[in-house]
């Protein structure tokens, strides 16, 4: 298991202090590092869904004109236009 470690390529982000508390912690339930890789790319996947649906929405806003129409609402004299 030592070689496997030594053989790894260095990131920083994996010494750093929260890395190394959900390590210890994941370790202490059991988790596999394998487990913690499916898991990441679940999230992955999650973020990248979510992003989706951002950006279906920020378009049947636009088609329907209801960000025109807040935008319109709240433009008001304290917001900073382009010269």
């Amino acid at each position: 298991m030592e070689k496997d470690i030594q053989d790894r390529r260095p990131i920083r982000a994996r010494e750093t202090r929260w890395a190394t508390a959900a390590e210890r912690y994941l370790r202490r339930k059991g988790y596999t590092p394998n487990a913690i890789s499916l898991f990441s790319i679940l999230f992955a996947a999650l973020g990248a869904l979510c992003f989706l649906i951002v950006w279906r929405c920020d378009s049947v806003l636009l088609q329907r004109g209801a960000i025109d129409r807040w935008r319109a609402r709240y433009s008001g004299p304290f917001t900073l236009q382009p010269a």
